[in-house]
């Protein structure tokens, strides 16, 4: 058991040391509430059979058109398989204004998981096709300044060439997860390495290929007593010079005979910063965690030096995780005749 914690670790470490990346992917700020975007470790890293996770971020609309992106997550236990294998579909979609850049990612996720105890212990692998398309719908250059009108005339040549509208290619992600449960709560820790095979993502014909990018993350879910829970998190992404570091801390309060069956409500307070930069936003989140669903809200409140254009004003996000009921024999129970 002490060597196998102590492969993990080493794993961890080197998936951290690894890679630099260079630029930032789809981020979220609740980003539990989207496992297989987060790892794809947390394919069936669930309590249920299955698992259909929703969520949807809004940002920059105080100035100008937003970036929307949205995930739509499934996974599922796989039974059937031997070595608790459990598969997944992801896809997502993110759209920029300005020159509507769309990329759409269709992803399938595996893992398998190991179990010690209290200890658990999950590799998982994502791979599929992303596509990216761009138009310059709403975009001008000086190039297209008509005199004659005094304004810009889209009908015009932009000017530019060497570059595609369009861009198809495959991807591949994998990561690690290390979860302990206990009386007390549920300790988890990951790590993970997204584009291994260094897609070339770029319009231009001389693009270099896409650089990884890589996730640790870490969570504890603690309760203090048979009322009150907290949960500290903890998320870092880094892909060559763009670093993404956020912290959360939660609390809630369990409840028992609601008339809306609500288990949990719980309120957090986040910040979005960097390792090498100033501070982003702040993030304030609310939840309930039903019996079989989770719903949750957050918005960014931007106070980096992009607030003189943005008044604050960032992202807003809302996410939706349905889990199914375990249907597992977890004990199994021989029958003897009395005497």
């Amino acid at each position: 058991m002490v060597r196998c914690i102590s492969h993990i670790a080493s794993l961890f470490i080197s998936i951290i040391f690894c890679a630099h990346g260079l630029a930032q992917d789809v981020h979220f700020s609740m980003f539990d509430m989207s496992p297989l975007t987060l790892n794809p470790a947390n394919t069936g890293m669930m309590d249920g059979d299955k698992r259909i996770s929703n969520i949807y971020r809004t940002q920059w609309k105080a100035i100008g058109d937003p970036l929307n992106t949205y995930a739509i997550g499934y996974d599922q236990q796989l039974y059937f398989l031997p070595y608790n294998i459990s598969g997944g579909l992801l896809f997502v979609s993110d759209k920029s204004g300005g020159i509507d850049l769309v990329e759409n990612k269709f992803m399938l996720s595996a893992s398998t998981k190991v179990l010690r105890g209290v200890n658990t212990f999950s590799f998982g692998i994502q791979a599929g096709v992303v596509s990216k398309v761009w138009s310059w719908t709403g975009a001008t250059f000086p190039s297209q300044y008509d005199r004659e009108i005094g304004q810009f005339n889209s009908n015009l040549s932009n000017g530019e060439s060497g570059y595609g509208m369009s861009r198809t290619y495959a991807d591949i992600n994998a990561g690690a997860i290390w979860k302990r449960k206990t009386s007390k709560g549920i300790l988890l820790a990951g790590a993970s390495v997204f584009h291994l095979n260094a897609p070339d993502d770029s319009f231009f014909k001389n693009g270099k290929g896409l650089k990884q990018r890589v996730t640790g993350h870490v969570y504890y879910d603690l309760k203090l007593n048979d009322k009150w829970f907290i949960k500290p998190s903890y998320m870092v992404m880094t892909m060559q010079k763009a670093q993404d570091m956020l912290f959360s801390a939660s609390g809630g309060v369990m409840l028992k005979d609601n008339p809306m069956n609500v288990k949990r409500a719980w309120l957090s307070v986040g910040v979005r910063t960097g390792i090498n930069r100033n501070g982003d936003a702040v993030y304030p989140s609310v939840g309930l965690d039903f019996k079989h669903i989770n719903v949750a809200m957050a918005y960014d409140v931007n106070f980096s030096d992009l607030q003189v254009a943005t008044n604050n004003r960032g992202a807003f996000e809302v996410a939706l995780i349905y889990t199914s009921r375990n249907t597992a024999i977890n004990k199994i129970i021989i029958p003897c005749d009395r005497y």
